[in-house]
């Protein structure tokens, strides 16, 4: 299993592959990436939706966080501080930290996935599909879990 750091805030934030989802691992939150849904077990608050494009085509659901992302205190594996581009399982991975702004890691999911690509931030996280996709919030022992259909 694949597990990396990266520098995130006052720490850092873990990835690490589980049986062909991406988890994203902080100290107040997981993260679970699968094609078909993203699970949020911690800081959620709720979701937003926005459609874009000249024609409507494409939907942009905002998975809002009760209080920022914050990093753990000890990195695993390898540790990125800066700009980097890697795969974690079948998940594309790119990193971005702007001084004085923020850190961002975008997720491109394996062919089949029901979203284009999702970008983890601070406060949340936002996630690109086609505006036709039905977006469900299920919540489960503690776990919510935001459902593209």
């Amino acid at each position: 299993m694949k597990r990396v750091s990266f520098k995130w805030r006052d720490g850092y934030v873990i990835l690490r592959d589980d049986g062909g989802d991406l988890i994203v691992e902080g100290s107040n939150s997981v993260v679970r990436f699968s094609i078909r849904e993203v699970s949020v077990k911690g800081l959620f608050q709720g979701i937003r939706e926005h459609v874009e494009g000249r024609r409507g085509e494409r939907k942009i659901v905002y998975i809002d966080f009760a209080f920022p992302l914050k990093g753990l205190e000890n990195p695993v594996d390898i540790v990125f501080s800066r700009h980097v581009d890697t795969y974690i399982g079948s998940y594309g991975i790119s990193y971005t930290a702007v001084e004085g702004v923020g850190f961002y890691l975008t997720i491109y999911p394996p062919p089949g996935a029901l979203y284009e690509n999702a970008v983890v931030y601070d406060d949340g996280i936002a996630i690109t599909t086609l505006s036709r996709r039905h977006v469900y919030v299920m919540e489960e022992n503690g776990i919510r879990r935001v459902i593209m259909v």
